[in-house]
């Protein structure tokens, strides 16, 4: 499938024709541009086929921390890091803290869970080699901000953030429900086409479709 280009600029002259404020007038472009990165911070943390990575690490031998790629939002539910080794994938289970600090954290063996506290992955047991792991994640987007800056929500999901930051506008600067309304509903609608899409482009693949995101 062939990605169009669409720029931070292109979305906020769309936008600004929707408000019927081409100039800027009303709306500053830099409230344009904000509400553009409030939609795709909204957003992101959905699940699409053009917004899920896999990337392998190395777990350190004798070291308990588990280090993400740089540009990992969140790791996906129940399939988010294995460890590929002896021909063998072994999913790593996500364990709460409270759980995971009753390991005595000296064992060394083939890691078989995780947790994550205070933005830090560790896992049990501690590797007694240099382990691949696999991670399967949702990748984190940095805010737009020059005109020329695009980014995979702006190319892969044009209208839904249109018009979820035209909500946004019409929500909290012009205080309009009605609009508001209409244009949540038109977002929600381009977020279920989104998701069929992406259940057609994951469902053969390693990659499945899970509810939680």
């Amino acid at each position: 499938m062939t990605v169009t280009t669409v720029t931070l600029s292109t979305i906020r002259t769309a936008i600004s024709k929707r408000l019927l404020d081409v100039n800027n007038t009303a709306v500053s472009a830099a409230d344009l541009t904000a509400a553009i990165n409030d939609a795709i911070r909204t957003w992101k943390f959905k699940r699409y086929w053009f917004n899920t990575k896999t990337s392998n690490i190395s777990l350190v031998s004798g070291s308990a921390i588990l280090t993400p790629p740089t540009d990992m939002l969140i790791e996906l539910p129940r399939s988010g890091f294995t460890i590929d080794y002896g021909n063998t994938k072994w999913p790593l289970t996500k364990t709460k803290p409270l759980e995971y600090s009753e390991y005595d954290n000296q064992s060394n063996g083939l890691p078989r869970v995780y947790e994550w506290v205070g933005g830090v992955y560790s896992v049990y047991y501690l590797p007694d080699q240099a382990y691949t792991v696999i991670c399967r994640y949702l990748e984190d987007y940095d805010d737009l901000s020059a005109d020329g800056d695009s980014n995979d929500f702006t190319n892969n999901a044009t209208d839904l953030i249109t018009y979820d930051a035209l909500s946004k506008l019409h929500g909290e600067l012009r205080q309009d429900e009605k609009m508001e309304s209409y244009y949540s509903a038109r977002a929600s609608n381009e977020h279920k086409i989104l998701n069929r899409f992406t259940a057609k482009n994951t469902a053969s693949g390693v990659l499945s479709v899970e509810t939680i995101l």
